[in-house]
């Protein structure tokens, strides 16, 4: 892939115009299973490159799988005609020289060290706990494994060419209960840097359990109550904050945390992390998908708004230093901001502590519909399943109720932070109490 990215850099040296490129290799494998029998396995490579070309400020992006240097050509030129057209940027979007970092064995990326065999076997054995775990479970659906390796290769004309391995896997069921004719499903994650890293048992038992313990649900009243957010719960809220965080959102003025920038938005006790070199995080990588190198970043420290994710681009409109938050979905995409390992710092608390503590409120395990919520105002009303919590003990559990509120608000109502830190992809919480939320129940 580097000979590739050079060629496409001698191309723009020769015409005279400013460019980077972005290299992918990756292999993978894709696993769906149900009832012991694998439905779907793939095993997939796939390599592409893309281009962003600046002419007089204007900028034109192509890309292409087909890296024949006939088809680098015509990606080339596609791209000088659509900057040619294009209307001209207010800012510059290529990263300043980087300092290029050499890597070993880059010749192509690792396919699955294990065989086929050995994953389906592991996600056969997580769907067999689900059904071990009790009579009531009758059906899973959801279920499966993902494993990608890739090489990404960035080079600019600005005079740098970076390259890395990049490689993480996961691993995701739901099951199915039913008791009395009721319906309950509760599903689980779980990920790792590599397989080996996956209880893939425990995933399966954790779902079961979720689904299992949802029988014999209920509403309660609605009113005011504090709400205690699991930690996936709690990541789903996390991934409208990464939406409000984006540098492009403030921007465009299209986020709630627009002019918040050094001020309060949360306790003192409560730091937001985006750090690309967590131990035994999925997406750790030395520089991000502009090439510019990222750096463990506090966007909210000690309660405090410290900071955006920032593009090149929106870092020069705000006259700031890149932090290497630029991210791309794949070679056919252009960057946006984007996180690595984003989670909030874990407590010193244990969840069942503070569940034993609560006089009366909900305690959270599933949100349904937060990709709904208003990242200008930050509102949002989100569907919950869960338990009712009275006099510090499980009373029942509810299904199908509304949670509303701003996530602002939520924020600066966090009472109390759990130990339990989790990741689901790149998104990772503890389990946290909300105090005074709206609850619509019966």
């Amino acid at each position: 892939m580097r000979k590739l990215v050079n060629y496409i850099l001698d191309l723009a040296s020769a015409k005279g115009v400013d460019c980077d490129v972005y290299g992918e290799d990756s292999a993978g494998i894709e696993i769906e299973m149900h009832r012991g029998n694998a439905e779907s396995v793939e095993k997939y490579r796939e390599r592409g490159v893309g281009i962003r070309l600046v002419k007089e400020n204007s900028v034109g992006y192509a890309f292409t799988s087909d890296l024949s240097f006939i088809s680098l050509d015509k990606m080339f030129e596609e791209a000088s005609v659509i900057a040619k057209n294009s209307t001209p940027f207010g800012e510059d979007i290529l990263a300043e020289k980087q300092v290029s970092d050499s890597a070993e064995n880059l010749s192509q990326p690792d396919f699955p060290r294990d065989s086929i065999d050995k994953r389906i076997e592991d996600v056969r054995q997580m769907e067999e706990s689900v059904f071990d775990y009790s009579s009531s479970v009758v059906n899973t659906e959801g279920t499966g494994y993902s494993e990608t390796n890739s090489i990404i290769t960035i080079g600019s004309s600005r005079g740098f060419i970076r390259e890395e391995k990049r490689g993480n896997c996961s691993t995701f069921i739901s099951a199915i209960s039913e008791r009395s004719g009721e319906l309950r499903s509760g599903w689980y994650w779980g990920q790792g840097a590599r397989p080996g890293d996956i209880d893939f048992v425990s995933v399966g038992k954790k779902a079961a359990e979720r689904s299992v313990n949802l029988l014999g649900s209920r509403k309660i009243p609605g009113g005011r109550y504090p709400v205690v957010f699991d930690q996936m719960a709690f990541i789903d809220m996390l991934g409208f904050l990464e939406e409000t965080l984006s540098a492009e959102m403030v921007l465009k003025g299209m986020s709630c945390l627009s002019g918040k920038l050094n001020k309060i938005v949360a306790p003192e006790f409560l730091s937001l992390v985006d750090d690309p070199d967590l131990k035994g995080g999925c997406f750790n990588s030395l520089f991000d998908d502009e090439g510019v190198s990222r750096r463990r970043f506090e966007l909210i420290k000690s309660g405090v708004l410290k900071g955006y994710l920032h593009t090149v681009m929106t870092s020069r409109k705000m006259n700031i230093s890149p932090a290497g938050n630029a991210f791309r979905s794949s070679f056919k995409s252009v960057p946006r901001p984007g996180v690595t390992n984003f989670y909030i710092e874990p407590g010193d608390k244990n969840p069942d502590d503070i569940l034993s503590e609560l006089s009366e409120g909900l305690y959270v395990q599933d949100i349904m519909g937060m990709h709904m919520a208003d990242s200008i105002s930050g509102d949002f009303s989100v569907g919950v399943n869960g338990y009712y919590i009275k006099s510090g003990a499980v009373q029942c559990p509810v299904c199908e109720m509304t949670v509303s509120g701003n996530i602002l608000d939520s924020l600066s109502g966090i009472v109390h932070i759990a130990n339990d830190l989790v990741f689901m992809g790149s998104l990772g919480s503890p389990s946290v109490l909300v105090d005074g939320l709206s609850v619509s129940g019966e």
